[in-house]
């Protein structure tokens, strides 16, 4: 099964645009950001094993704040694409 469809029925993606906007202490959002960094480098190395290329969206605040992870996701051969700035609902925008 696709990932975006795991995903999708597990209700992730409703619950990442609803924590938009919540503040969190800096000690957390380091966490986080240590979180994203080791699970994406664990995801790439399982596509190399399996010689499979994906598509990456990357929200801009990722980006922002690791780009070192950006650049090793291009350098692997998968594609780049924008995810915005922040994961807010299209619907919420004006």
């Amino acid at each position: 099964m696709a990932l975006h469809r795991i995903v999708k029925q597990l209700g992730i993606h409703r619950d990442i645009e609803a924590a938009v906007g919540i503040r969190i202490s800096p000690a957390l959002r380091a966490h986080y950001r240590e979180r994203l960094d080791l699970s994406t480098r664990w995801l790439l190395e399982e596509l190399a094993a399996a010689d499979v290329r994906a598509t990456f969206f990357i929200v801009g605040q990722i980006a922002e704040h690791n780009p070192d992870l950006i650049r090793d996701i291009h350098r692997a051969g998968h594609e780049v694409a924008s995810h915005g700035w922040e994961h807010r609902s299209v619907l919420r925008l004006t």
